[in-house]
């Protein structure tokens, strides 16, 4: 059944040249892959020493900023905390420090590298000036501190002062008024709290409003210093100190009394008085610091903040590198996909291809010869696949025919050997009969011979009564003519028969020659169907196999045919010796037939001859005796030609069944050639 194989339509108007190559796509697209790993490996590490040389930078820059903080900031602060002088020292040093590491830096843009520089060297301008002015002034609390602490300690002192004057007993009035003493210096010391948790409070912000509070409070303070200065004093007294110096330079020693409350009034409200003043002088100490600390937070911070901006500055680079990175891995990975689709489509239209033509070629190795395929495809290798398959089904049909026109010279070269094997079979047996004949007719002669011997003998031992037994002989004369002629008529039928041998022989050979022919034709036919199963591949194997039995067998026929024909050659030198033999026997059985003649027209002489006739016996026995002895050669070539007769009938017999068996092949090379339609 015929069964036509398309994947989509004919292509038959398509130009060759503008058909592609599978094999030129492959390695165009290959070289694509290979282009874009090796744009791939490339971008990659491109990339990767940009992001290292990225992430290097912000390590270095980190590094760079936290010695700026350790050197620079971190000092700062703590010097306008302490006002220690070696802070500054510190100071400096970080500076020239960040100045020589900002120079050395090569990883850093020049604009980036400037610009720090002239943070730093503004800082070293006009930032340590005014720390320094600052730090002179470290605690402009100081002054209002101590006053304060002063402040506290006369009033114990006036408190103490008025615990001595309750005890006195002397005056009534002391004990009122040493409680007037007590709440006086109760109240100071309740002001004297809220005013130094004023002044903490003014210090921390400098605001107006807890400077009027100060002052609004100083002013009762002051109201209370001044209710304090007009009470009377209660008498209570202590020696004065002795000058070292006055009694070392030999002056008046001598010691006076004072009073305790008035020195310690009088300390309260000078104390009392001061305070203002020392206000006024440290809100400015503290206003100078404030802006000195400002100046240098405000530079530190331009620094932190260009620092921080210089940061960001690469992070963002780094960001951004990271991502070209990552669009760049992107895109390969996409054209890489994208390659690898296209490779993956060649390869399935390949298969597809290999696929249908393994259909194809199956169809063809199952006898089928009439599907048809075509491709549609706009491949170099389709068309050229296509007209390949063609051109096979095409040779595997004159394959086939030309096999099936040999298969049936094959049969017809079969048909003639079978028929000269039975014609070489008839011959042979014709000539198996005429053999015997001979051989029977060559054994009587032989008797004959014997007889003729016998007689002879006799002959010459009756040749003494020859005068008595002369009828007898004359008797016995005529048998010997008689044996004579029948010797001769014998001697010319067993020379015919030789001659019909060597005809027969002849003819054997024509016959051989003719199967010789057939042989070497067979063995031709099987060279060229061998020939041709090779060129079919694996699909003539079958025909490989028939082919080799054919030539066998053709090399067996030749062999045999060889065989017969030395057998022949056998035969015919014996033939020819058998002529021979019977040629001399002939003459000789002529020269008898001339002696029994002269005999019987001498009998008139036999008496007068009996020696001649002794001595003509003992001649005829030799001869008869010779004559035996080459009748008994002859028996035995005919013997030989019979044995050789039996071997020819042996291999025409052969013949007949390679005929037969060039017949069985034949029909196996037509049941194999029918599985092809």
């Amino acid at each position: 059944m015929s069964q036509k194989i398309n994947i989509l339509s004919p292509k038959d108007n398509i130009p060759s040249e503008y058909l592609m190559k599978i094999s030129t796509l492959a390695r165009l697209s290959s070289l694509t892959l290979l282009a874009m790993l090796s744009a791939l490996t490339l971008s990659v590490i491109w990339s990767l020493t940009r992001l290292d040389a990225a992430f290097t930078n912000n390590i270095q820059y980190h590094e760079y900023t936290l010695q700026i903080q350790k050197h620079i900031e971190q000092p700062a602060n703590r010097y306008m905390n302490s006002g220690d002088t070696t802070e500054l020292t510190t100071i400096e040093q970080g500076i020239e420090q960040a100045l020589a590491q900002n120079t050395a830096n090569h990883w850093l843009d020049a604009d980036i590298s400037q610009e720090i520089d002239g943070a730093l060297s503004s800082i070293r301008t006009e930032v340590i000036p005014q720390l320094r002015s600052a730090g002179k002034l470290t605690d402009p609390q100081a002054l209002l501190v101590n006053n304060e602490r002063e402040l506290a300690y006369s009033l114990k002192g006036l408190a103490e002062y008025a615990a001595q004057g309750s005890q006195r007993t002397e005056r009534p009035g002391y004990l009122s008024l040493s409680t007037r003493y007590f709440e006086h210096t109760a109240d100071l010391l309740a002001a004297l709290h809220h005013l130094t948790l004023l002044r903490q409070h003014y210090f921390t912000q400098l605001d107006n409003d807890t400077r009027a509070s100060i002052e609004q409070h100083l002013k009762q303070m002051k109201v209370s210093a001044d209710q304090l200065q007009s009470l009377q004093l209660l008498g209570i007294y202590k020696a004065s100190e002795t000058d070292p110096m006055a009694e070392l330079m030999g002056w008046d020693t001598e010691q006076s009394q004072v009073e305790l409350g008035d020195e310690a009034r009088a300390q309260i409200h000078d104390l009392i008085n001061r305070y203002p003043k020392e206000l006024d002088n440290a809100g400015k100490f503290s206003q100078l610091k404030l802006q000195g600390h400002a100046t240098a937070s405000r530079h530190i911070l331009i620094l932190k903040e260009k620092l921080d901006r210089i940061e960001q500055i690469l992070n963002n680079s780094y960001q951004t590198i990271l991502d070209n990175t990552y669009w760049i891995l992107g895109v390969s990975v996409i054209l890489i996909l994208l390659t690898g689709a296209l490779m993956g489509v060649l390869l399935h239209r390949l298969a597809t291809l290999i696929s249908t033509s393994c259909r194809y070629i199956s169809q063809l190795a199952a006898g089928d010869l009439s599907a048809t395929i075509y491709f549609d495809s706009h491949f170099h290798e389709a068309n050229s696949l296509d007209t390949a398959l063609n051109q096979l089904q095409s040779y595997f049909n004159q394959l086939i025919n030309e096999i099936s026109q040999q298969t049936g010279l094959l049969n017809a070269l079969q048909l003639r050997a079978t028929q000269s094997s039975m014609r070489l079979e008839n011959v042979v047996q014709q000539q198996q009969q005429q053999t015997a004949e001979s051989a029977e007719q060559m054994q009587q002669l032989t008797r004959s011979y014997q007889d003729i011997a016998l007689s002879a003998n006799k002959t010459s031992e009756a040749t003494q009564h020859v005068q008595q037994q002369m009828q007898q002989g004359r008797k016995l004369m005529l048998d010997t003519s008689e044996y004579a002629r029948q010797l001769n008529d014998e001697t010319e039928r067993t020379e015919s028969s030789i001659e019909q041998v060597r005809l027969d022989a002849v003819a054997i050979r024509e016959v051989l020659n003719v199967i010789h022919g057939f042989a070497e034709q067979t063995n031709l036919l099987a060279l060229n169907a061998a020939i041709e199963a090779a060129r079919a591949g694996s699909a003539g194997r079958g025909f490989a196999v028939v082919a080799d039995e054919v030539r066998n067998l053709a090399n067996n026929t030749a062999q045999s045919a060889e065989q017969i024909q030395a057998l022949i050659n056998k035969l015919d030198n014996a033939s020819h010796t058998a002529s021979t033999c019977v040629n001399q026997q002939k003459k000789l059985v002529k020269t008898t037939v001339k002696a029994v003649e002269d005999t019987r027209v001498s009998m008139h002489e036999m008496e007068q001859a009996v020696c001649d006739i002794s001595d003509m016996n003992a001649m005829i026995a030799a001869t008869t005796e010779q004559q035996s002895q080459t009748t008994t050669q002859i028996q035995i070539a005919i013997d030989l030609s019979a044995s050789l007769a039996g071997n020819s009938a042996s291999e025409a017999n052969g013949n007949r069944q390679l005929a037969d068996e060039i017949a069985t092949l034949s029909r196996i090379l037509q049941e194999v050639t029918s599985r092809f339609h």
